[in-house]
Protein backbone atom coordinates (compact mmCIF):
# COMPACT_ATOMS: atom_id res chain seq x y z
CA UNK A 1 0.00 0.00 0.00
CA UNK A 2 1.77 3.69 -1.21
CA UNK A 3 1.51 6.15 1.43
CA UNK A 4 -1.09 9.34 0.96
CA UNK A 5 0.80 12.21 -1.47
CA UNK A 6 -2.20 13.92 -2.65
CA UNK A 7 -5.77 14.73 -1.53
CA UNK A 8 -8.48 15.01 -3.45
CA UNK A 9 -11.82 16.13 -2.48
CA UNK A 10 -15.31 14.87 -4.65
CA UNK A 11 -18.74 15.32 -4.42
CA UNK A 12 -21.99 16.66 -5.72
CA UNK A 13 -22.14 20.93 -7.22
CA UNK A 14 -22.11 23.42 -4.49
CA UNK A 15 -21.79 20.58 -1.56
CA UNK A 16 -18.46 22.76 -0.08
CA UNK A 17 -15.97 21.03 -2.01
CA UNK A 18 -13.82 24.23 -2.54
CA UNK A 19 -14.86 25.42 0.73
CA UNK A 20 -13.30 22.14 2.10
CA UNK A 21 -10.28 22.67 0.11
CA UNK A 22 -9.57 26.14 1.22
CA UNK A 23 -9.89 25.28 4.86
CA UNK A 24 -7.46 22.51 4.79
CA UNK A 25 -4.84 25.04 2.38
CA UNK A 26 -5.60 27.35 5.21
CA UNK A 27 -4.79 24.49 8.32
CA UNK A 28 -1.26 23.63 6.58
CA UNK A 29 0.03 26.92 5.88
CA UNK A 30 2.28 25.77 3.09
CA UNK A 31 3.40 28.22 0.03
CA UNK A 32 0.90 26.72 -2.73
CA UNK A 33 0.92 26.98 -6.49
CA UNK A 34 -1.15 26.07 -8.92
CA UNK A 35 -4.42 26.97 -9.83
CA UNK A 36 -8.28 27.93 -9.16
CA UNK A 37 -11.31 27.38 -11.61
CA UNK A 38 -13.57 30.53 -11.48
CA UNK A 39 -17.06 30.90 -12.92
CA UNK A 40 -18.69 34.37 -13.66
CA UNK A 41 -22.26 34.89 -14.31
CA UNK A 42 -22.77 31.04 -13.77
CA UNK A 43 -26.29 29.91 -14.46
CA UNK A 44 -26.50 32.85 -17.52
CA UNK A 45 -26.16 32.88 -21.28
CA UNK A 46 -23.25 34.73 -20.26
CA UNK A 47 -21.65 32.36 -17.71
CA UNK A 48 -17.80 31.29 -18.45
CA UNK A 49 -15.36 29.69 -16.70
CA UNK A 50 -11.66 30.86 -15.97
CA UNK A 51 -8.30 29.15 -15.01
CA UNK A 52 -6.76 31.10 -12.27
CA UNK A 53 -3.58 30.97 -10.82
CA UNK A 54 -4.09 29.83 -7.43
CA UNK A 55 -4.73 32.90 -4.84
CA UNK A 56 -5.56 34.94 -7.95
CA UNK A 57 -9.48 34.80 -8.51
CA UNK A 58 -9.75 37.43 -10.89
CA UNK A 59 -11.55 36.10 -14.07
CA UNK A 60 -9.77 37.68 -16.38
CA UNK A 61 -10.58 37.66 -20.16
CA UNK A 62 -7.24 36.04 -20.80
CA UNK A 63 -7.99 33.41 -18.77
CA UNK A 64 -11.21 32.29 -20.23
CA UNK A 65 -11.12 28.04 -20.89
CA UNK A 66 -14.71 27.70 -21.29
CA UNK A 67 -17.99 29.71 -22.05
CA UNK A 68 -21.78 28.60 -22.02
CA UNK A 69 -23.29 26.82 -25.12
CA UNK A 70 -26.77 27.21 -25.49
CA UNK A 71 -28.01 23.19 -25.50
CA UNK A 72 -24.87 22.31 -24.98
CA UNK A 73 -24.31 23.87 -21.32
CA UNK A 74 -20.42 25.06 -20.65
CA UNK A 75 -18.32 24.22 -23.88
CA UNK A 76 -13.94 24.13 -23.41
CA UNK A 77 -12.69 26.70 -25.71
CA UNK A 78 -10.10 24.90 -28.15
CA UNK A 79 -6.68 25.00 -26.59
CA UNK A 80 -7.53 27.24 -23.68
CA UNK A 81 -6.72 24.41 -21.35
CA UNK A 82 -3.48 23.61 -22.39
CA UNK A 83 -2.25 27.03 -23.34
CA UNK A 84 -3.30 28.50 -19.73
CA UNK A 85 -2.60 24.76 -17.37
CA UNK A 86 0.81 23.62 -17.57
CA UNK A 87 2.61 26.95 -16.52
CA UNK A 88 0.09 27.22 -13.74
CA UNK A 89 1.40 23.44 -12.71
CA UNK A 90 4.92 24.23 -12.52
CA UNK A 91 5.98 25.43 -9.34
CA UNK A 92 7.96 27.96 -7.91
CA UNK A 93 10.82 27.11 -5.99
CA UNK A 94 9.29 28.24 -2.64
CA UNK A 95 6.06 26.39 -3.76
CA UNK A 96 5.21 23.07 -1.19
CA UNK A 97 2.10 22.42 -2.25
CA UNK A 98 0.32 22.00 -5.41
CA UNK A 99 -3.50 23.26 -5.60
CA UNK A 100 -5.40 21.33 -8.08
CA UNK A 101 -9.18 23.61 -7.89
CA UNK A 102 -10.98 21.80 -9.77
CA UNK A 103 -10.66 18.71 -12.15
CA UNK A 104 -13.28 18.04 -14.56
CA UNK A 105 -14.92 16.86 -17.74
CA UNK A 106 -14.27 20.39 -19.71
CA UNK A 107 -10.39 19.08 -19.65
CA UNK A 108 -10.93 15.49 -21.13
CA UNK A 109 -9.81 16.94 -24.65
CA UNK A 110 -6.77 19.01 -23.40
CA UNK A 111 -4.16 16.17 -23.63
CA UNK A 112 -1.48 18.64 -23.15
CA UNK A 113 -3.33 19.85 -19.61
CA UNK A 114 -3.69 16.19 -18.50
CA UNK A 115 -0.29 15.51 -19.33
CA UNK A 116 0.61 18.47 -17.04
CA UNK A 117 -1.41 17.17 -14.18
CA UNK A 118 -0.15 14.06 -14.32
CA UNK A 119 3.44 14.97 -14.31
CA UNK A 120 2.50 17.32 -11.07
CA UNK A 121 1.22 14.08 -9.35
CA UNK A 122 4.25 12.00 -10.42
CA UNK A 123 6.42 14.92 -9.33
CA UNK A 124 8.25 16.03 -5.66
CA UNK A 125 5.16 18.01 -4.36
CA UNK A 126 2.38 16.86 -2.86
CA UNK A 127 -0.81 18.24 -4.46
CA UNK A 128 -4.79 18.89 -2.97
CA UNK A 129 -7.29 19.61 -5.09
CA UNK A 130 -11.01 18.82 -6.45
CA UNK A 131 -12.50 16.35 -8.37
CA UNK A 132 -16.00 16.58 -9.93
CA UNK A 133 -18.24 14.62 -8.57
CA UNK A 134 -18.86 11.04 -10.39
CA UNK A 135 -15.38 10.84 -11.42
CA UNK A 136 -15.89 10.85 -14.74
CA UNK A 137 -13.58 10.21 -17.79
CA UNK A 138 -10.09 10.93 -17.04
CA UNK A 139 -10.87 11.69 -13.61
CA UNK A 140 -11.32 8.39 -12.74
CA UNK A 141 -7.38 7.24 -13.42
CA UNK A 142 -6.48 10.15 -10.92
CA UNK A 143 -8.83 8.58 -8.15
CA UNK A 144 -7.38 5.07 -8.56
CA UNK A 145 -3.98 5.84 -8.30
CA UNK A 146 -1.78 4.54 -4.59
CA UNK A 147 -0.87 7.88 -3.84
CA UNK A 148 -4.01 9.67 -4.06
CA UNK A 149 -6.94 9.55 -1.20
CA UNK A 150 -10.02 10.90 -2.34
CA UNK A 151 -12.65 12.55 0.31
CA UNK A 152 -15.98 12.52 -0.39
CA UNK A 153 -17.55 15.67 0.80
CA UNK A 154 -21.09 16.02 1.89
CA UNK A 155 -23.29 18.35 4.35
CA UNK A 156 -22.60 16.70 7.23
CA UNK A 157 -18.81 15.93 7.12
CA UNK A 158 -17.61 19.08 5.33
CA UNK A 159 -16.71 20.81 8.36
CA UNK A 160 -13.97 18.55 9.46
CA UNK A 161 -12.94 17.15 6.54
CA UNK A 162 -10.25 20.00 6.10
CA UNK A 163 -8.25 18.76 9.08
CA UNK A 164 -8.48 15.35 7.81
CA UNK A 165 -6.86 16.47 4.88
CA UNK A 166 -4.34 18.45 6.10
CA UNK A 167 -3.66 15.80 8.76
CA UNK A 168 -2.96 13.14 5.39
CA UNK A 169 -0.79 15.57 3.85
CA UNK A 170 1.26 16.57 6.92
CA UNK A 171 1.86 12.52 7.67
CA UNK A 172 5.59 11.97 7.14
CA UNK A 173 6.36 8.92 4.53
CA UNK A 174 9.66 7.02 4.63
CA UNK A 175 11.81 9.24 2.40
CA UNK A 176 11.15 11.79 5.24
CA UNK A 177 12.95 9.58 7.35
CA UNK A 178 16.19 8.51 5.37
Amino acid sequence: MGRTRHVFFTGEIQVGKSTALRGAVSRLGWPCGGFQTVFTRRGTAEARLCLCPWGDARCLPERTVALYAPGRGMAALPGAFDRLGPPLLAPAPETKLLVLDELGYLEQGAEGFRRAVFAALDGVLPCLGVLRGGLPGWLGDIAAREDVTVLPVTAENRARLPETAAALLRRPGPEDFS
